[in-house]
C-alpha cells in the first residue's frame, strides 16, 4: 500500500477500507449479498485504446473483466473505500494499482452510488511472468485456488485451471519475488514458494528480468485442519465479535467468534499449534496449547477467559512506561508506540487511557514513537534503557503530524515514475547511521509525490529508485536536511535527478555457456591510502556509487543509476543453486560516463566446487553458529541455518580447506561475537576439479 506507513493499520473513521489481499477472486464477477453501489471505468493502453480482458478487483467477491472496448462495471458494492488493482493478463502491458494515478489510493463508495469514469491507462513495458502447477500431497493438480506474486512492484494474481495449472503475467522484474498460494477455502495451508520463510532476511527468492519467464515455479499444498470452538468470558458467557487467532513456527491465522461465541479457524498445518486470545484492558487472557496430526480437524476446543498473570498492565517487570496526552480528542482515535533502534523494533501496549508499557526492550539508545491510528497526531522522545531493569517513566504529548508535497523530475524535466520518496529522523551512532519515523511515497505516473503522516523535527528527505531500477536512468542523491513543525504543509518540494550511466554485459561460463541468475554487483572504486583517517573514507564510502543487477537467460545484465566514475564489478553465486563460479582474483576495473550510451563488461567465468551439509546437535538451537573455510591466507565463513543446521558453499576454488565451527554469542545489544577459544575443528575439505560434496555431517561436541 502506497502513501501509508506500513507498520500499522490505518482506519478510516468515514468509511470503511477494503485493500487488496492476496486469494482475491473466485470467479469472474460480483456476488449476492452486496450492496446497490458500483465503480465503472475504461482501461486503456498505448494510443489510448481500450484494452480487453483485464481483470479488475475490488474484493475478493467483487471483481470484472474488461470488455472488447475496455469498459467495465463492478456492481454490488457496499459503502466503502476499494482498493482497486487491474491485472492485465498480458506479456505488452505492467499490471497496476490505481494507487499509481491517485494519491489516496482507493475509491470511495456512497451508499448506493454509482461511481463513474474511474479509468486506468496500463503501462507498457516487457513485462515478466511466472507460471507452474499446484498439486496436493499426492500429486493430484489442484483448481481454482489464488496465486499471487509477492515482492514485485505491480499488482496480480492468477487463479488455477482444472489441471493445477496458473500463470502470472504483467509482473515488473524483481530480484526478491516468491508465489503465494491460499488453498485455505479448499481446505489447504497457505504456501509461499520458493521459501515458507520469505518475509525474513536472507530467505530465498525468484529473480526475473524484462520479458523473462520463469516457468514449472510448482507448488505443493498440504491439507490443513479446522480448529473450532467457543470463547466465554469470567463468568462462562459466550463472547462475540473477537478475533481469535492460532499460531505455530510458520503460521498465522484466526477467525472471529459469532454471536454465540464460535469461531473456526480453517487450513492450519500439522504440528504444535497455540489458540489464544487477550484482553489488555481487563487484564485478562484464553489460551490453549494444541497438536494438529495427520491433518485432522479438532473441534469442541473451549476457551475461558481469565486473570492474565503476564498483562503488562499489572506486571512489576516493565523497563519504560509512561502517559500519553493529546489535544482535543486524538486518544479516541485508537494509539499506538513504538520504540526504535539501529537494529530493532518493537510495538508497546497501550490502553484507553493512553497509559503504555514496554516491557523486553534490551539496554540500548531507542527513539521512542507515538501516533493516532489515522496518522495525523505523533509524540517522540530519545530514551537510553539501562541494564539492570530499572523502570523509566516518558510522558507523550501527542501534535499534528505534518506533509509534504512535490514532483520528482530528471534534469530533462521528464516526470519519473515509481520512484520512492522518504522522510525521517537520522540517527548517527560511532558505527552507523539511519533513520527512524520514515514516511514515504511513491511517486505517480506524473512524478508527483504526497507524503503525509510526517514526525515533526530536523529530518532528512530522500529519493531512491532501487525499487524499480529499469524504470529510469538517475543518480540517486544524498538525503536533504528538512527541518517540519507540527501540522506543517510543505508544498511544491520538487526533486531534480541527474542523469546517471549505465554498465551492461553478458556473463559466460568457460565453455560460453550463457549464466542465469547471477548478481553482478559494481561499487565506486576507492583508493583508501589516499585518506587521513578513517573517518575521511568512510563519509566517502557512504556517499559512493553502487548498484546491482541479476543477468537474465541470456546471461545478460544492466546496472542503471550510476554515478560517473571508476567502478569494481564483481558478483555473488546464487544461493538457490548447486552450481557456483570462482571468485574474480580481482574485481574488474571499469570506467562508467554518465548518459544512455554506458559500459560495456563482459565476464567470463570458472565454475568452481560446492560444499555442502549440516551441523548435527541440538537443532534447533538458541545458540548461534557458522562453518568458516580457511585456505593460506583466505578465510570465508557462512552461517548455519538455525532450525535444520544446513550451510552450503558454492564457487570454491581448488585446494584443500580447514574448516572451523565458531559458536556465536549474544553481547546483549542484538549483536554476536565469538571468543575464538570455542571454535571446534571441523577437520578438512578438498576441492577439485569443481566437484560437488553435500550430506556432509558435523557433530557438535
Amino acid at each position: 500500500m502506497k502513501c501509508r506507513r506500513n507498520v500499522f493499520l490505518i482506519l478510516l473513521a468515514v468509511v470503511l477500507i477494503v485493500a487488496p489481499l492476496a486469494g482475491c477472486a473466485k470467479s469472474d464477477g460480483a456476488r449476492a449479498g452486496g450492496g446497490g453501489a458500483s465503480i465503472s471505468g475504461k482501461v486503456t493502453g498505448e494510443q489510448g485504446k481500450g484494452v480487453a480482458g483485464v481483470v479488475v478487483w475490488a474484493t475478493d467477491e467483487h471483481f470484472v473483466t474488461t470488455d472488447n472496448a475496455g469498459n467495465y462495471i463492478i456492481k454490488g458494492l457496499e459503502k466503502g473505500a476499494y482498493y482497486l488493482n487491474f491485472t492485465s493478463n498480458s506479456d505488452k502491458y505492467f499490471n497496476g494499482y490505481y494507487s499509481d494515478i491517485d494519491f489516496d489510493g482507493y475509491v470511495a463508495v456512497k451508499e448506493g452510488e454509482a461511481v463513474k469514469n474511474i479509468d486506468f491507462e496500463l503501462e507498457a513495458g516487457k513485462p515478466a511472468s511466472v507460471s507452474g502447477k499446484v498439486t496436493d500431497g499426492k500429486g493430484k493438480p489442484v483448481a481454482d485456488v489464488i496465486v499471487t506474486p509477492c515482492g514485485v512492484t505491480s499488482a496480480g494474481w492468477a487463479k488455477t485451471d482444472k489441471n493445477g495449472q496458473y500463470i502470472l503475467k504483467g509482473l515488473t522484474p524483481s530480484t526478491s519475488a516468491a508465489v503465494e498460494v491460499d488453498g485455505s477455502k479448499q481446505g489447504y495451508s497457505i504456501k509461499t514458494v520458493p521459501s515458507e520463510n520469505y518475509y525474513d532476511e536472507g530467505a530465498k527468492a525468484l529473480s526475473f528480468g524484462l520479458g523473462e519467464r520463469l516457468n514449472n515455479i510448482d507448488i505443493s499444498l498440504t491439507k490443513g485442519a479446522q480448529v473450532s470452538g467457543v470463547l466465554k468470558d469470567t463468568e462462562g458467557k459466550p463472547v462475540k465479535d473477537t478475533w481469535v487467532g492460532a499460531s505455530s513456527a510458520d503460521y498465522s491465522s484466526g477467525g472471529k467468534t459469532d454471536s454465540k461465541g464460535k469461531f473456526e479457524i480453517p487450513a492450519v498445518p500439522n504440528g504444535p499449534c497455540t489458540v489464544q486470545v487477550s484482553d489488555i484492558e481487563k487484564g485478562l487472557i484464553a489460551k490453549k496449547d494444541l497438536t494438529i496430526q495427520g491433518h485432522r480437524d479438532v473441534s469442541g476446543v473451549t476457551l475461558n477467559y481469565k486473570t492474565d498473570p503476564n498483562n503488562i498492565f499489572t506486571s512489576s517487570e516493565v523497563v519504560l512506561k509512561g502517559l500519553i496526552t493529546a489535544k482535543k480528542d486524538a486518544l479516541t482515535k485508537g494509539v499506538w508506540v513504538r520504540a526504535e533502534s539501529e537494529d530493532y523494533s518493537e510495538n508497546g501496549d497501550v490502553n484507553t487511557a493512553g497509559e503504555y508499557r514496554f516491557k523486553s526492550l534490551a539496554p540500548g539508545e531507542y527513539m521512542i514513537t507515538a501516533g493516532t491510528f489515522d496518522s495525523s497526531d505523533f509524540a517522540f522522545a530519545n530514551v537510553t534503557i539501562a541494564a539492570g531493569g530499572v523502570a523509566q517513566t516518558v510522558d507523550l504529548t501527542l501534535e499534528p503530524g505534518a506533509e509534504i508535497y512535490g514532483t520528482v523530475k530528471d534534469t530533462a524535466g521528464t516526470p519519473l515514475f515509481g520512484v520512492n520518496v522518504s522522510v525521517g529522523t537520522l540517527i548517527s551512532t560511532a558505527d552507523s547511521n539511519y533513520h527512524v519515523n520514515t514516511a514515504q511515497c511513491n511517486t505517480l505516473r506524473d512524478g508527483r509525490f504526497r507524503i503525509r503522516d510526517v514526525v515533526p523535527g530536523d529530518l532528512e528527505i530522500w529519493a531512491d529508485t532501487s525499487s524499480d531500477p529499469w524504470r529510469s536512468n538517475v543518480i540517486i542523491p544524498a538525503p536533504t536536511p528538512i527541518t517540519v513543525s507540527a501540522g506543517q504543509k510543505i508544498a511544491n518540494y520538487d526533486i531534480k535527478l541527474e542523469q546517471g550511466g549505465i554498465l551492461r554485459g553478458k556473463v559466460t561460463d568457460a565453455e560460453g555457456k550463457s549464466i542465469a541468475g547471477l548478481m553482478i554487483i559494481a561499487n565506486e572504486a576507492i583508493d583508501y591510502d589516499s585518506f587521513a583517517t578513517d573517518e575521511e573514507a568512510n563519509q566517502v564510502v557512504q556517499n559512493a556509487g553502487s548498484g546491482i543487477a541479476t543477468t537474465d537467460k541470456n546471461g545478460a545484465y544492466e546496472i542503471k543509476g550510476l554515478k560517473p566514475g571508476q567502478y569494481a564489478v564483481g558478483f555473488n553465486n546464487s544461493e538457490d543453486s548447486d552450481v557456483g563460479y570462482i571468485d574474480l582474483p580481482e574485481p574488474k576495473i571499469v570506467e562508467v560516463a554518465a548518459g544512455g550510451a554506458g559500459a560495456v563488461l563482459d565476464l567470463s567465468l570458472m565454475k568452481g566446487g560446492t560444499f555442502a551439509g549440516k551441523l548435527t546437535g541440538p537443532f534447533p538451537t538458541q545458540d548461534n553458529y557458522s562453518v568458516d573455510l580457511e585456505l593460506g591466507n583466505m578465510s570465508w565463513s557462512k552461517p548455519v541455518d538455525e532450525e535444520t543446521g544446513a550451510f552450503k558453499y558454492t564457487g570454491l576454488a581448488d585446494g584443500t580447506y580447514k574448516i572451523r565451527i565458531p559458536k556465536w554469542v549474544a553481547t546483549g545489544d542484538g549483536q554476536y561475537e565469538s571468543s575464538g577459544n570455542q571454535d571446534q575443528d571441523g577437520g578438512t575439505v578438498t576441492i577439485s576439479g569443481a566437484n560437488i560434496i553435500k550430506d556432509y555431517t558435523i557433530a557438535i561436541k
